[in-house]
């Protein structure tokens, strides 16, 4: 950057002294010589501020070809009246091999770990582009940051050279935890603790352990393992097992195994299978077990940071589901298996309104088809409380369809820090079922409420106020989340 600022000042002296008395001299053509002849026709005001990117995507283009040094040198002005015409002598140097691959920073993870993400080896030819995209790429994982950009040091002859990373490796272990009350039914609290170890055994693994308490009778325990895999480019594989147990309504327990492969540094597919099986609490209702095989596709990203002018996210995956039950006469046994299809979007998109205030708006859509009806309750969406319908208690309804909407005004006191009064909505469908005739019925609700986040490099604060349509000034729901990094 710093000889596009020389060119410009250069460039900018040569023109003084041709138009003096012109204010607002323009640049009319870029007269090329040396290793490039050409003449490239611009038309804009010339000023720092319209010029320099149009010296910059030369530069770019010599070094996306390989000419990662390259030299553009003013060799004279014309002027006729208030146009320049700049001469610019182009010389390239050669053609730039990478000679070593440095990596720093690094106390637990093994550099060859990193080394796959970069994807340059030896003897490649030295791309500007290429390195840009393996910065991106370190930017984005989980247990490591790139504390600047790579940098380029030339050999002599300034035919090869090494590339430098400089990283910092994250607090590997991650406590979330969260508690809330519930002031219904003579108050109680809910809870859950998230126990995460990031880069386990400097292989960038990750192991997770859930316990979420969400109501008095509903708790779920799900344990996960995921690390890297380089099958078909950068990927992720992982595995989890878990329990639902809904006392008064079921008891599930399952597996599944997904495989996540990075397309770009803002686009991931997803493909999974999953097992489960499910015991009503009903001796009445037969118990069943449940396959499922999707895919998913997620395509960018929500920072929530004072300095972020605008993100967004969509998040879209499909599953295939079969269930076989268990028990029951031989006319139910026939018709124990069926095919459902599940589809569930998300859609996110945040927008700095004007300095220190974002706009976030969020929107969920879950549908299940079935020859089935009514479905049995442990394959429904359930949803209220956080991360849905904040105001109600944790998956206080069960729905065939659901759609959810959530606005969020995000006041920064600091970077990261904000305070955000919200409001969420759903509109959701089930089937009735009266002495055998199914119906299908749905119902509005809305909550409200506000919060505050406060977050340093190793913790971060949640605290949450929510009330329902229903729910008097004083009841609210009162949620308190807390993470902690070592």
């Amino acid at each position: 950057m710093s000889r596009v600022f020389n060119l410009i000042i250069i460039a900018g002296l040569i023109v003084c002294g041709i138009v003096m008395a012109s204010e607002t001299p323009h640049l009319g053509k870029l007269i090329l010589e040396g290793d490039r002849i050409d003449t490239l026709r611009i038309d804009a005001v010339f000023t720092q501020k319209h010029v320099e990117p149009i010296l910059e995507s030369m530069l770019n283009a010599y070094q996306d070809s390989g000419f990662y040094y390259v030299s553009l040198s003013p060799a004279g002005a014309i002027g006729e009246g208030d146009t320049i015409d700049l001469h610019v002598h182009v010389q390239r140097g050669p053609v730039v091999t990478i000679s070593g691959i440095g990596i720093d920073g690094l106390k637990k993870t093994r550099p060859e770990l990193i080394r796959r993400y970069i994807r340059l080896s030896v003897g490649d030819t030295l791309f500007a582009d290429r390195i840009n995209r393996s910065a991106d790429r370190l930017r984005d994982l989980s247990f490591a940051s790139l504390d600047r950009p790579p940098d380029v040091v030339p050999d002599p002859g300034y035919r090869t050279a090494t590339v430098r990373y400089a990283l910092s490796e994250k607090r590997q272990l991650i406590i979330d935890g969260a508690a809330g009350y519930v002031p219904d039914d003579d108050g109680y609290l809910i809870w859950y603790m998230n126990l995460q170890a990031r880069n386990f055994l400097g292989g960038g693994r990750q192991v997770s352990l859930l316990a979420d308490q969400r109501e008095k009778y509903k708790t779920v325990f799900d344990v996960r393992y995921a690390q890297p895999v380089f099958w078909m480019g950068i990927g992720e594989i992982g595995g989890n097992v878990h329990t639902r147990d809904y006392r008064n309504d079921f008891y599930e327990f399952g597996v599944g195994i997904s495989y996540q492969l990075e397309l770009s540094s803002r686009m991931r597919i997803t493909a999974s299978l999953a097992w489960k099986n499910v015991e009503p609490a009903d001796d009445a209702l037969r118990s069943y077990a449940s396959y499922e095989a999707g895919v998913g596709v997620r395509i960018g990203g929500i920072d929530a940071t004072r300095s972020t002018r605008t993100a967004y996210l969509v998040d879209w995956r499909i599953s295939y589901l079969g269930r076989i039950y268990r028990g029951g006469d031989t006319v139910s046994v026939a018709r124990s298996a069926y095919n459902d299809t599940k589809n569930e979007v998300r859609l996110e998109y945040s927008q700095r309104l004007i300095p220190g205030l974002t706009g976030f708006v969020g929107g969920t859509f879950r549908d299940v088809k079935s020859s089935e009806a009514p479905l049995p309750i442990s394959e429904l969406f359930m949803f209220g409380g956080p991360g849905s319908l904040r105001g109600y208690r944790s998956d206080q309804f069960a729905a065939r369809r659901v759609v959810l909407g959530t606005f969020e005004w995000r006041v920064f006191v600091s970077e990261i820090d904000y305070i955000y009064p919200f409001v969420d909505g759903v509109h959701y469908e089930w089937d009735r079922d009266a002495d055998g005739t199914v119906s299908k019925e749905s119902e509005y609700r809305w909550g409200y409420g506000a919060g505050i986040r406060l977050a340093s490099a190793s913790r971060a604060l949640r605290i949450e106020f929510a009330w329902n349509e229903d729910a008097g000034f004083d009841q609210p729901r009162l949620l308190i989340t807390l993470s902690n990094r070592f």
